[in-house]
């Protein structure tokens, strides 16, 4: 499966390893909006697990188990109104390229897969009190894609020039 083993963090703040491996057994209960909450997500249970172990790998060391950051360096994630958009675009797009905002977030778009971004958003989505539809890989791709056009329309290349 999937086992990120090390991060180096540009900024040099931070040296993070770890190889935590989802509980098999685990059952990953998340709702979509207007439901009660204790209903599953239709076939979230893999990705809910995949999530949590990527999440656990990659983003808790600074976002914490919990979901709150630090404050003033590091967003929380936890009933955040941008993670619950029905829309997932931002939160992939900042998943995939970074963010410069409070302490530099590094990409991850070179190192997970599309399956993977989904997976470990749909988790973000999905726990500490936040409720939002899970994402699909093929969102992920469309996001990737976008950026990939964007980047390339800024440098020159694919604009005519």
């Amino acid at each position: 499966m999937h086992n990120l083993r090390r991060f180096t963090l540009l900024a040099g703040l931070f040296f993070c390893t770890a190889s935590t491996t989802p509980d098999p057994q685990g059952a990953s209960q998340v709702a979509l909006p207007g439901q009660s909450g204790t209903e599953p997500l239709l076939n979230a249970g893999a990705a809910m697990r995949e999530g949590a172990a990527i999440y656990a790998d990659a983003c808790a060391a600074c976002h914490t188990a919990q979901g709150k950051g630090a404050a003033h360096v590091f967003l929380t994630l936890s009933d955040a109104p941008s993670v619950e958009s029905r829309q997932a675009d931002s939160l992939i797009r900042v998943v995939l390229q970074g963010a410069k905002r409070g302490a530099a977030m590094p990409a991850f778009g070179w190192v997970l897969s599309d399956a993977q971004v989904a997976a470990v958003v749909t988790y973000v989505r999905n726990s500490w009190g936040n409720v939002a539809p899970a994402v699909a890989a093929d969102e992920v791709r469309g996001a990737r894609d976008n950026l990939a056009e964007s980047l390339a329309q800024g440098s020159g290349q694919g604009s005519g020039q």
